[in-house]
């Protein structure tokens, strides 16, 4: 079983159970191969060992049936199964459940064919000049996704491979990073709103916290939202801006000389007055500090650690870029907002059609994708470019379509 896919169906309404259903299917070759959880939440998995197959339970016997191949030599420990498959299968095929299955190969691959297209007619979908570019939104998230038993749910994590781990130095499947969700949520919204609302449950600030209030009628809550945001963005002019830039600060009241991408921040809080946001317009399109063929560094180009472009000494990341963009759109500055979106969509397509990889981030030099090879928030370049032509803002609306964009070569959707 050298090169042998696995596909993993869902049944809803299956005859032969008796009370368990194949609820959910993941694929994920980096930990198991593949998973499938009953509606009672009890899981088994399955991952590939050279030729041998690997199944364990989690505490629930059922019957583990290839379909359409011959397992040649099976073994049993505890939990845990362990079967030689031969090698000439193309697909591992395999039912779970209670008694002997009655589909055959041949009627996998029916039911697969018919829910692929009745998922490619209902999927949103873009053509012409950027086509392919809502698909690699939800593609790469679809790789991603894992089962959280406890909460019961599915859910995503930061990247396929880059876990944190156990203390006691084994992968933590689980590891749920706060911004990860948050942008793992507006991703997802794209295609899955359910999945997009469980990683968006505790991800909001004070300020839409206060706009959330308000249209509930919540008038005591709003007012208190809106004092703390206010506070807030009062601190940060009053303590933060020197001079022309807004610059972190240290416990001693030090202004840092480092220009940071994140400097740009206060644009999507809603922070600076006209004349600042001018002077960080200068900063942004200046090809000696941040502008140039590929944007946005995480460290200014004048920066002496700009020529490291490690991680976040220069090189340029998906979740910055479409957070400065934000900013850019909630100021009105459409035409340097579709030139950015523009440069950010072509970044990450070209890494994601050439190679099929979603990087972590990206060389501010060459173009070069770098850091994890699949992570989570990498599709954020080519959702800036989608959010560019029709996007829902709580500051605009509802929104479709960027005049300035056809200047960038970008002409829309088909």
């Amino acid at each position: 079983m050298n090169h042998a896919k696995f596909f993993l169906f869902i049944l809803y309404l299956f005859p032969c159970f008796i009370s368990a259903e194949i609820q959910y299917g993941a694929f994920d070759p980096a930990y198991w191969n593949g998973l499938v959880i009953l509606k009672d939440h009890h899981a088994f998995a399955f991952r590939q060992e050279n030729d041998i197959i690997i199944g364990k339970s989690s505490g629930l016997t059922f019957r583990f049936i290839p379909i359409g191949s011959v397992i040649e030599k099976v073994e049993t420990k505890e939990k845990e199964f362990s079967g030689m498959v031969s090698p000439k299968v193309r697909a591992f095929y395999f039912y779970a459940g209670f008694d002997n299955p009655t589909l055959t190969d041949r009627r996998i691959e029916e039911m697969l064919e018919t829910n692929r297209i009745n998922y490619s007619a209902l999927r949103p979908q873009v053509s012409g000049q950027w086509q392919g570019l809502i698909a690699s939104i939800n593609n790469n998230l679809a790789w991603m996704k894992l089962y959280q038993p406890d909460k019961k749910r599915i859910y995503l994590p930061a990247g396929r491979r880059w876990i944190f781990p156990k203390p006691d130095g084994t992968q933590d499947l689980w590891t749920i990073f706060e911004w990860d969700a948050f942008f793992n949520a507006l991703e997802a919204a794209v295609e899955d709103k359910e999945l997009a609302r469980q990683e968006i449950e505790a991800v909001l600030d004070a300020e839409m916290m206060m706009r959330i209030a308000g249209l509930l009628g919540k008038k005591e809550d709003a007012e208190t939202f809106k004092k703390e945001y206010e506070t807030v963005k009062e601190k940060i002019n009053q303590h933060l801006w020197n001079r022309d830039f807004y610059y972190d600060r240290y416990w001693d009241g030090v202004f840092s000389t480092h220009k940071a991408a994140s400097n740009f921040y206060p644009l999507i809080a809603g922070v600076p007055e006209e004349e600042r946001v001018k002077k960080l317009l200068e900063h942004l399109s200046s090809g000696k500090e941040f502008w140039g063929d590929y944007v946005l560094p995480t460290i200014s180009r004048d920066n002496p650690a700009f020529k490291d472009q490690q991680y976040w000494r220069g090189t340029i990341w998906p979740p910055t870029n479409y957070l400065v963009y934000q900013g850019l759109k909630r100021y009105g500055l459409d035409e340097i907002a579709a030139e950015f979106a523009v440069k950010s969509a072509t970044l990450f397509l070209n890494s994601w059609q050439t190679f099929g990889l979603c990087r972590e981030n990206y060389n501010s030099v060459t173009g070069e994708g770098g850091g994890q090879r699949y992570q989570s928030w990498g599709p954020l370049f080519a959702l800036i470019l989608l959010e560019d032509f029709i996007d829902i803002s709580p500051f605009d609306g509802f929104r479709v379509g960027n005049l300035a964009a056809s200047q960038w070569g970008c002409e829309g959707f088909d």
